[in-house]
């Protein structure tokens, strides 16, 4: 004897007029069209690797930003303005790393749905995670520069550094939203398995910079400032190269209107693991940062 429905009973069910399941299926096979698991399809280990070593590679090349900014200025200005903005390193750090977590966090949730084949939730949990990870971007940006006296104040800094140290660390904080959209695309693209095309434009991006580094400090003369609008712009091309591609490449990431819309329930489960992963991140650089304030 079993317990629940015969097994016939879905026959039961549609010669009464009673075609949900039915109905169902159609409906998850509409959602999920144009949607492929990768990772989930042939060689497993393969697919993880393929995966994996893009996300190393770039990690490397996240580094090239500060060292060429720091090579640069020190080359071409001086040990005092090298020393200016290595000692405002690790509050670019510290934010840009939360930044980092808080739009890998918001990725997670459209992972899940993009796992699940679910195409509706899937542009929904994209137009949150662009909404979200532009005002998140935004406050702390406006934050950082509305207390940067206090901040500076708290780090130390000697007084013949500090007009060379906020010129460099005031651009770098106002163009955040730079930093912020690129990662939204390239967690976006990694969230549906994609994690080769970001790497791309990572090196672009570290390429460019160091083409801009070295015409601004150098030709243009605009001194440390000049570093840190070749890293902003950088940042901005690269994320502008990754958005057109995203577009292009992938229909389920095109959003309407609709998809940027507040949804409660959706947005609460990206806000908590946007903060998670960000918070998560920033308690590594923190040490760091309290660290720095007794080197300066």
């Amino acid at each position: 004897m079993t317990c629940g429905f015969p097994v016939d009973w879905r026959h039961k069910a549609s010669v009464h007029g009673i075609n949900f399941w039915k109905e169902k299926d159609q409906t998850k096979v509409k959602a999920g069209q144009g949607i492929k698991t990768p990772l989930t399809e042939g060689n497993v280990i393969k697919g993880i690797l393929g995966f994996g070593l893009p996300l190393l590679i770039g990690q490397i090349f996240q580094l090239f930003y500060g060292l060429v900014d720091v090579r640069v200025v020190g080359e071409i200005l001086g040990e005092e303005a090298l020393a200016a903005v290595g000692a405002t390193s690790t509050l670019s750090d510290l934010l840009v790393g939360f930044l980092n977590g808080f739009t890998n966090g918001l990725a997670i949730i459209l992972a899940t749905y993009y796992g699940a084949k679910n195409e509706k939730y899937v542009k929904k949990a994209l137009g949150g995670t662009i909404v979200l990870g532009i005002l998140g971007a935004l406050l702390v940006s406006g934050l950082s520069l509305l207390f940067l006296s206090r901040i500076l104040e708290f780090l130390n800094i000697e007084e013949a550094l500090l007009t060379q140290a906020r010129a460099y660390i005031s651009v770098i904080l106002a163009g955040l939203l730079c930093a912020a959209l690129y990662n939204v695309c390239a967690a976006v693209l990694r969230a549906i398995g994609d994690s080769f095309t970001p790497l791309i434009f990572l090196i672009v991006a570290s390429l460019s910079n160091i083409g801009l580094d070295y015409l601004l400090v150098g030709p243009l003369s605009m001194g440390v400032a000049g570093a840190a609008y070749a890293t902003v712009i950088s940042q901005a091309g690269s994320a502008l190269l990754c958005f057109l591609y995203a577009r292009k490449k992938y229909p389920v990431l095109r959003v309407s209107r609709e998809d940027l819309r507040p949804e409660r329930e959706l947005w609460h489960k990206l806000l908590t693991s946007a903060f998670s992963m960000a918070f998560m991140i920033s308690f590594v650089q923190l040490g760091t940062f309290a660290l720095q304030t007794s080197i300066n």
